[in-house]
């Protein structure tokens, strides 16, 4: 049997409509003449619009009725089903349309089918394409065992074909049509009346189904259901609506169906959608398809579109195994939809899709902190979006990242959508911690293992699927995992890759190679308000004036106490501002103690007899629970079986008689409050990667023998910066703790800062790293106009730091062979005696005096050793060293910022600028300090500006403080134009100190007129 497949045609009622009309018509017609079609099947869009019911009729009349005309095919083997261009839209009840729209269940669905009057009401858009369909099919003259049934939102179609019998189903997915351009995603079919056909008709007869969209365009759990249906019932699909000239032809045998799309008949939109149709020949003795597709060209002439495709229909075992194969990535994925939501802090329920969990970060190719950003000439940094690299499998990418800025988020929502289209793209992710032991198995053997599928099987997918790899913590693999995946990407073609590594300093110098291949670096960057805004609305539902009352708020809070801008502690308090009348806090320890207090639900247990707990004692409990899954469980991922959890709770009932709330209790009320969660079949583990890390801490305030078994173990100390931070939160006036970690940060530096020291002060080895300073003023000015006009999208908007992210799973911790004295680790030394020293609130003078020029000291020399490291190893270019090199100040004081910064230090920090004062060689660390105290304040500080340009007189300080005042007025860190005009001034100021000809400071001004052009634009 042969068909002749169109689609689309959007008829108009005007003159020239019906001449191109006529004219395909006739190039129809003269190609497939003596080709003896059978049947036409004409899958949806009818018309351009459903507002009238002689629309269709003219349009039957002149396309259908002349092809099956000339063509000689009888009336009855004409098939027609509903577009989203034979709606006439807004006809019902808004009631109808966004009780529809709500509805996120089969069961909802059908208790609102029930409802006689409301399912009437929901046809009124389509009323008159329902008209029409009962005229169009009433005519039909039948066989004496041909049947038609008409219903509204399907029909069923029974023929005889020589001596088979064929039954063809049309199924109007454009009932819920409401806008072209967002219905993706959204249409529902109901899935009971799909039953209902499938069961009056005989199992092993011909199945051809009609409809419009491609399945995936409905909503995923309704599309789910459906698929399974279709996959299993039916040998042929058929749709429209695609178009698009590169994907205007979807040809699938791999799901259990050949699926066949075809090119717009009439509809030629733009340049890249054709005019065509499809001749599909069906053998249905050997279950085999034969597709010729034809274009159109604007002189209405036809050609062949590619070679004829021959496809065989899977019948059998093939069906059936590639059925079951559906099936298993359709629960893989609600699966992983499940951990997604369990690894956002956010207010979503179970019923919140991928899009509702996840924000879009902004990711660029250069990073936020890089002075590359503005020492290049030509500065090509581009902002890539997650859905370019969720569709682009030409290229690899690295995407950096610092601590909780959301990483892991960003491969999860490749995973899980990739999981969810898997039919639809052809491609086929597995996601892999490498922070995880691998237990010497290879690539395939995850994929065989995620799947539960066999090797033969998966040599089969292949040779069919695109095959994305998503390495998660990549800069923590084993080298055992990494040869593993490099062998997997050698011996097969069509693999890709997105890896997560963390961000440190070096980050945008150097490069990490998997094998032979290439990537794309990506760095996540700070969010601007906009989409602040965004994830507000979706965190809390709440309306505009509500959530810009939350946004002044959270920028007012987290700029006083200088907080990290990440997901995670931005995400901490719109839960806590949610679910308390309390967000008073001072820090981030406070912040996420809160969000503790918040979680358990505080309040309640304190003032509920039947919990029969007190407070202190459940936090106490947990802190327990969560040193013994550290100590006893890493091989596990730090998960433990039900039954070792009940045991471990037994255990600690009996040493601590107080504790008398029963297990059975205990174990269901830290469930249900989110501290824990069942992971597998049988294992439990905590839910959230910070609230393990609080409870770690919580447990080593008050042991100070593991606390320093941790402090003087190198293979993990590294791997416990977040926790030893936590602990001088809980533990602020603990010298002894302090005392501690800088005694051990002493001791890994001790041989660098020696070095450094036989060479000189910080400023004489600056001096001498810098003496070959080639890039000229107007050279970096170039990258500062690059980077001015590439980013004038977001750069002027109000800055405000807030990353996308996620606080991740808890995965194993990393165990170090020992502390090499490299760039890489002391960075995390100094980083986490900074932040210990940050939360102190030690009564000894000598100690934190002590402790702060360590860190100056060894902040400068850090930066030292990583330009002779790379010199060293001629891992840089020439270039990238020169101006990594030329930069160190503002890399410094980046670090430092970061790491150290807070508001109450502001006093301790001046007085060690004036100490510093007193002897020479101190102007990089006095430079550092300014510049910390004017980015915690500059409203208030705004005058140490002046001081620190009289004082500096090392001529790369003059440049690094020069450019630092530019990125003040490109990130619009003033808060007044009077304060503008300052920074103005005393960047021109700066210049002349380097270069007062009057061509460099012309170049000055301009520079900085062209920063405020940009914002006044923006305005």
């Amino acid at each position: 049997m042969k068909i002749l497949h169109i689609t689309d045609l959007h008829f108009k009622d005007n003159t020239n409509s019906i001449y191109s009309i006529n004219k395909i018509i006739d190039k129809i017609y003269e190609e497939n003449k003596d080709k003896d079609i059978n049947y036409i099947f004409f899958t949806g869009d009818l018309v351009f619009s459903g507002k009238s019911i002689d629309d269709f009729r003219k349009a039957n009349e002149i396309l259908l009725r002349t092809l099956a005309s000339k063509l000689k095919i009888e009336k009855k083997n004409v098939f027609i089903c509903g577009g989203n261009h034979d709606v006439h839209r807004d006809q019902e009840m808004s009631v109808i349309k966004d009780k529809l729209l709500e509805i996120k269940s089969e069961e909802a669905l059908n208790t609102f089918l029930e409802d006689h009057k409301q399912y009437e009401a929901s046809l009124m858009n389509i009323r008159n394409y329902l008209l029409f369909q009962d005229e169009f099919y009433n005519e039909n003259v039948l066989l004496k065992d041909e049947t038609d049934e008409i219903k509204d939102l399907y029909t069923v179609h029974k023929r005889i074909s020589g001596e088979k019998i064929i039954h063809v189903i049309t199924i109007n997915t454009s009932w819920r049509a409401n806008d072209s351009n967002t219905d993706e995603g959204k249409l529902l079919f109901p899935s009971k009346m799909l039953k209902e056909v499938i069961l009056k008709l005989p199992k092993n007869d011909f199945k051809i189904l009609l409809l419009h969209h491609p399945i995936t365009d409905l909503k995923h759990w309704n599309r789910v259901l459906l698929e399974d249906i279709i996959y299993d019932n039916f040998h042929v699909m058929m749709h429209g609506h695609i178009h698009r000239a590169m994907n205007s032809s979807i040809i699938k045998n791999s799901d259990g169906i050949v699926n066949i799309s075809t090119d717009a008949s009439l509809s030629k939109i733009n340049d890249y959608e054709h005019i065509g149709y499809t001749i599909v020949e069906l053998d249905i003795n050997d279950m085999n398809v034969k597709l010729s597709k034809f274009r159109i060209d604007s002189d209405y002439m036809s050609y062949p579109n590619g070679t004829q495709l021959n496809l065989n229909i899977p019948i059998d075992e093939n069906k059936r195994e590639l059925l079951d194969f559906r099936k298993k990535v359709s629960r893989l994925y609600e699966s992983e939809l499940g951990k997604a939501r369990e690894i956002f802090v956010s207010n979503s329920d179970a019923s919140s899709s991928l899009g509702d969990l996840f924000s879009e970060p902004i990711l660029k190719t250069s990073s936020s902190t890089s002075i590359n950003s503005i020492a290049k000439k030509n500065d090509s940094s581009k902002i890539i979006s997650v859905e370019h690299i969720e569709n682009d499998f030409t290229n690899n990418y690295f995407i950096y990242g610092k601590d909780k800025f959301g990483k892991t988020s960003i491969l999860y929502y490749l995973y899980v959508s990739y999981l969810k289209n898997v039919s639809k793209h052809k491609v086929l992710p597995i996601y892999i911690d490498c922070n995880i032991k691998s237990n010497n198995i290879g690539i395939e053997d995850f994929f065989i293992k995620t799947y539960q599928i066999n090797k033969t099987f998966f040599s089969q997918l292949l040779g069919e699927y695109q095959i994305r790899l998503l390495l998660d913590n990549y800069n923590k693999i084993d080298t055992s995992l990494k040869q593993k995946v490099e062998e997997f990407i050698e011996n097969n073609k069509n693999v890709s890759y997105v890896t997560s590594l963390d961000e440190n300093i070096l980050s945008d110098f150097v490069d990490i190679k998997i094998d032979s291949t290439t990537h794309i670096k990506l760095y996540i960057h700070d969010l601007t308000t906009t989409q602040v805004r965004s994830i507000t609305k979706r965190t809390l539902n709440c309306d505009a004036e509500k959530t810009e009352d939350i946004i002044v708020k959270i920028k007012s809070i987290f700029k006083q106490l200088n907080l990290p801008m990440n997901y995670w502690t931005v995400s901490l308090f719109l839960w806590i501002f949610n679910n308390s009348s309390e967000q008073n806090f001072h820090n981030n320890f406070e912040l996420i103690e809160l969000y503790i207090d918040n979680l358990l639900d505080r309040k309640n247990i304190v003032v509920d007899r039947e919990i029969k707990i007190e407070y202190d004692a459940l936090k106490i409990f947990l802190s327990e629970l969560a040193i013994n899954l550290v100590k006893n469980y890493h091989e596990n991922n730090y998960s433990i079986k039900y039954a070792d959890l009940v045991r471990f709770t037994e255990e600690y009932k009996t040493k601590n008689k107080r504790f008398v709330i029963s297990t059975e209790t205990v174990i269901k009320l830290i469930t249900e409050k989110g501290i824990i969660k069942q992971i597998n079949e049988d294992y439990y583990t905590f839910r959230l990667k910070g609230v393990f890390e609080y409870f770690i801490a919580f447990y080593l305030k008050d042991h100070p023998e593991t606390r320093d078994e941790i402090i003087n173990d190198d293979k993990v100390y590294l791997s416990f910066g977040n926790e030893l931070e936590l602990v001088s939160g809980f533990n602020k006036r603990d010298s002894d703790f302090l005392s501690k970690i800088f005694n051990k940060s002493y001791v890994l530096f001790q041989p660098i800062n020696d070095g450094y020291k036989s060479i000189g002060n910080t400023d004489e080895v600056l001096i001498n790293r810098s003496t070959n300073l080639t890039l000229k003023l107007n050279d970096y000015k170039s990258g500062l106009q690059s980077l001015i006009k590439k980013d004038d999208d977001i750069l002027n908007e109000e800055f405000f730091p807030i990353a996308n992210g996620t606080s991740s799973g808890v995965s194993a911790k990393r165990i170090y062979e020992k502390i090499a004295l490299v760039s890489e680790n002391l960075e995390k030394v100094l980083f986490i005696l900074s932040r210990v020293y940050r939360n102190s609130s030690v009564d000894n003078e000598e100690l934190n005096n002590k402790v702060l020029d360590f860190i100056l000291e060894s902040a400068c020399n850090l930066c030292f050793l990583i330009i002779d490291e790379k010199n060293s190893k001629d891992e840089l270019d020439e270039g990238f060293s020169k101006v990594f090199t030329n930069f160190v100040p503002l890399v410094i004081q980046n670090f430092l910022f970061d790491a150290l910064a807070q508001n109450n230090l502001e006093v301790i920090f001046l007085d060690k600028i004036k100490e510093l004062k007193e002897t020479q060689g101190n102007e990089l660390k006095i430079f550092i300090l300014y510049y910390m105290i004017i980015d915690l304040d500059l409203k208030n500080n705004k005058k140490y500006i002046e001081e620190v340009l009289n004082y500096i007189k090392i001529n790369v300080l003059r440049h690094a403080s020069l450019f630092k005042l530019f990125s003040l007025l490109l990130f619009k860190k003033y808060n007044s134009e009077h304060n503008k005009k300052f920074i103005e001034d005393a960047a021109v100021k700066q210049a002349k100190t380097i270069d007062n000809s009057r061509a460099n400071i012309e170049s000055t001004e301009k520079t900085i007129r062209n920063i405020g052009f940009q914002s006044h634009l923006k305005k």
